[in-house]
């Protein structure tokens, strides 16, 4: 599980502490990644999700639709969903109160 005790405010903040956590233990990868010229943005998106993921206080998604987030005649997908109400549910005690 990621160490992201010193928990920044934002949900938006916790979460790229957490990638960024994993993607340093992979730094030598994504060395490799880069110099091949080839895009890996799946891999990188599906790390992402597995470091979310691994916060128990999160109910992370890959790939969300659009539209069932309100938007309307839309069929695209997005690369992670970290539902914030589940997140920052202040009855759960994790997280300090966040500032809008």
């Amino acid at each position: 599980m990621p160490n992201i005790s010193k928990r920044p405010e934002s949900l938006a903040a916790r979460a790229f502490a957490a990638i960024a956590e994993r993607c340093s233990v992979r730094s030598k990868d994504i060395a490799r990644f880069t110099a091949s010229q080839y895009s890996f943005e799946e891999w990188v998106n599906w790390e992402a999700f597995g470091a979310c993921a691994e916060v128990r206080e999160w109910e992370v998604h890959p790939k969300p639709r659009y539209c069932n987030l309100g938007v309307t005649d839309c069929k695209d997908l997005g690369d992670l969903l970290i539902n914030p109400s589940y997140a920052l549910r202040p009855s759960a005690g994790n997280f300090p109160a966040v500032k809008p």
